[in-house]
């Protein structure tokens, strides 16, 4: 799909124990919340960090994968909440 370049974060809120995923690259344009609100997971894939800070949170999963892309760029993840992540195809370069 078309890129992304994203300053508002994603609040994923969709039926119960469904699962939704973004098959296209997105580009973090500031610091931002990637909130999962549901049980199920939220998958995306070709995630650069852009030299911004990605939180991820809620009660539902996260799923940060290659596929179409990996999780690039400088920056930094946090996990807060209940929901487990799952971060595959990373490149973690440290400064």
């Amino acid at each position: 799909g078309q890129a992304i370049t994203l300053s508002g974060g994603i609040t994923a809120n969709f039926a119960a124990g469904a699962s939704m995923s973004l098959a296209t690259p997105i580009t973090l344009a500031a610091d931002q919340t990637f909130q999962n609100l549901n049980t199920g997971f939220l998958r995306m894939e070709g995630v650069d960090l852009g030299g911004h800070a990605l939180t991820l949170s809620g009660s539902g999963g996260q799923f940060l994968a290659g596929g179409a892309g990996k999780i690039t760029g400088a920056g930094r993840i946090t996990k807060k909440g209940r929901g487990p992540a799952v971060l595959l195809d990373a490149v973690w370069r440290r400064a």
